[in-house]
């Protein structure tokens, strides 16, 4: 028995070990917020640390103050999601990797995020704090709060495996592409799985050992539950769970404690839903008209999910094995299908007969509860992200089915403290070479989408030219290279290099810069002050500038130097951000 439990725990130590170093690996590789919605849950995390529970809804969709340095990060990389053409340069990520924290703090979506209990963002928030305390860059208190994600996620998978045997297929879901993607990131995804893994390893343990007198692991279920029901709302059928272990120990204050666990958790959904506006998706029907019409006629909500399930399937497949960041990495269709069979190999090499026999009641009420679990999140996604009247379900992704299908595993493994049978070590062993697999494919994918380029691809060199020179009637348009490339950083000063063609020039001149919202801000200059083929600098008022230009009210003669590159033309700017950097326009001067 010893020597048994020995090779138990060293088995699912080498586990817990594998796991988190490819997920750190992993971490290491992909970029900042590519993770789906990443940037959202990252900024819940932020309103943690400012105490906010209940998101405001004065911005027209539900979010909170955000410090703008955490948004010009976000800003930085927003323009990776979709672009697979777009790489990560040296340039763009040493501007974004060295943006402060700016102590400023302006109203910032997150509508999605609003429905969620925010205790769950805990290992977040503290990297973001431990960074701020720290005066760290955005980007280092970014990758703390992954760090800490990734702590967290390990400790519930280490309590977890020395509660409960963990099955092939359980460990088979863990290493899949797109879970090992969402484990390295600072989404909900990791943290979720997590504390699932851990509820349902509590609920197995207490379900099979009946006469076990320590109380706290119920509590420790029911804290579980709270915070996955209240940030997973679809796993809602997970809420029977303590009543189901109250019924089969007879334990009274089991009872008090389901009831309280379930009313706070319902309490807080009405409440989150209450209070959260999200207008990202315009539907002709409010949520509730959209639930009422379903619940009262329930053959509709059928006959839609059964016709939506054939043209969806294989998305549903593609998207749980991994299609990873915004959707856009994807493999060839050779690997969906081989690890497809592997899954299914590894199902049966996990499904024990014998197992399902001797605790079949348990059993039966995880497999009840993942069904459940994936109907509501079509139902769920019926009625807040389909357009009304729907004749498909969409928004529905295949990592959203990760947890519902771990409730499976559960329930169809050995289990408890049974013993390896040779099939069950046979699956241990498939699941190990698709470990290597698994990494290999993920890391490879990872570095084609955001750092490899294409090597036939020449750049044209960079050439300076000056622009037409200035007079009353001919502006000077300002190219203004960071707008083209989609950075929306708040500015609070420009330089702009211009030439004065070696001679002393008169008149007035006046800058002219528009900002996003449509505000204008105008700074008159005297055309004699101007220095030849140097910068001329200029304050302005916090914004995200888009467009500038330079008039002349008398007088002219001054050029902009711009930049010739492959037929585009940017005027040569210094851009200094509200985010404590300077940025230089590629191939113009930098003193």
């Amino acid at each position: 028995m010893g020597e048994c439990m020995f090779k138990r725990l060293n088995l699912e130590g080498m586990w817990l070990l594998l796991i988190f170093t490819s997920a750190f690996f992993m971490s290491t590789i992909i970029p900042p917020l590519q993770s789906p919605d990443e940037a959202d849950h990252v900024r819940r995390a932020y309103f943690l640390t400012q105490g906010v529970i209940i998101l405001d809804k004065s911005g027209g969709n539900s979010g909170g103050l955000l410090d703008t340095g955490l948004q010009a990060f976000m800003n930085a990389y927003v323009v990776y999601p979709g672009q697979p053409s777009h790489k990560l340069s040296s340039d763009e990520r040493d501007f974004a990797n060295n943006i402060k924290w700016t102590g400023r703090s302006s109203f910032a979506d997150a509508p999605g995020t609003g429905y969620y209990f925010p205790l769950i963002y805990t290992p977040q928030a503290v990297g973001l704090i431990i960074g701020k305390i720290l005066d760290l860059t955005v980007f280092d208190s970014y990758r703390l709060s992954r760090f800490f994600s990734l702590l967290a996620i390990t400790g519930l998978l280490y309590f977890s495996l020395k509660l409960y045997k963990i099955s092939p297929l359980a460990i088979a879901f863990l290493i899949l592409p797109m879970s090992l993607f969402q484990l390295a990131s600072a989404s909900l995804d990791g943290i979720s799985i997590g504390v699932a893994i851990f509820a349902i390893s509590i609920f197995m343990k207490l379900s099979e050992d009946r006469q076990s007198s320590d109380n706290r692991l119920f509590y420790f279920l029911c804290l579980s539950l709270i915070l996955l029901v209240t940030s997973r709302a679809y796993l809602v059928p997970l809420l029977l769970m303590p009543l189901f272990l109250a019924f089969v120990t007879k334990r009274k204050i089991f009872y008090y404690v389901s009831i309280l666990t379930i009313f706070f958790s319902l309490a807080w959904l009405a409440i989150a839903i209450g209070s959260t506006v999200d207008t990202r998706v315009t539907r002709n029907i409010s949520t509730g008209s959209a639930v009422y019409l379903y619940l009262s006629n329930p053959l509709e909500f059928i006959k839609i999910f059964i016709h939506t399930i054939p043209g969806f399937y294989k998305f549903y497949i593609n998207s749980f094995i991994g299609m990873l960041g915004a959707l856009d990495t994807v493999f060839k269709p050779v690997v969906y299908i081989c690890i497809s069979y592997f899954l299914v190999f590894v199902a049966l090499c996990s499904f024990s007969v014998e197992a399902i026999k001797n605790n079949l009641k348990n059993r039966l009420f995880l497999l009840f509860s993942s069904f459940v679990s994936i109907l509501i999140i079509f139902f769920a996604l019926l009625v807040t992200w389909t357009p009304h009247p729907a004749e498909y379900i969409l928004g529905v992704q295949g990592r959203y089915f990760l947890i519902p299908l771990l409730l499976a595993a559960y329930a169809i493994s050995p289990g408890g403290w049974a013993k390896y049978k040779s099939l069950d070590n046979i699956g241990m062993l498939a699941v190990i070479v698709f470990w290597l697999f698994s990494v290999a494919l993920t890391s490879e994918s990872i570095l084609g989408r955001y750092y490899i380029t294409d090597f036939n691809t020449k750049q044209s060199p960079v050439a300076t030219h000056p622009s037409a020179p200035l007079d009353i009637n001919t502006p000077i348009v300002i190219q203004l290279k960071d707008v083209k490339d989609g950075s929306q950083q708040v500015l609070k000063s420009i330089g702009i290099n211009l030439a004065t063609w070696a001679r002393s020039n008169t008149g007035m001149a006046n800058l002219q810069m528009i900002t996003a919202s449509g505000d204008e801000f105008n700074e008159k200059f005297n055309l004699e002050d101007v220095k030849d083929n140097a910068y001329k600098f200029f304050d302005l008022p916090l914004g995200t500038y888009i467009s500038a230009r330079i008039t002349a009210f008398e007088g002219g003669g001054i050029s902009t130097w711009e930049a010739h590159s492959d037929g585009r033309i940017d005027t040569c700017v210094v851009f200094v951000y509200e985010a404590g950097i300077t940025r230089y326009v590629p191939g113009c001067p930098r003193d």
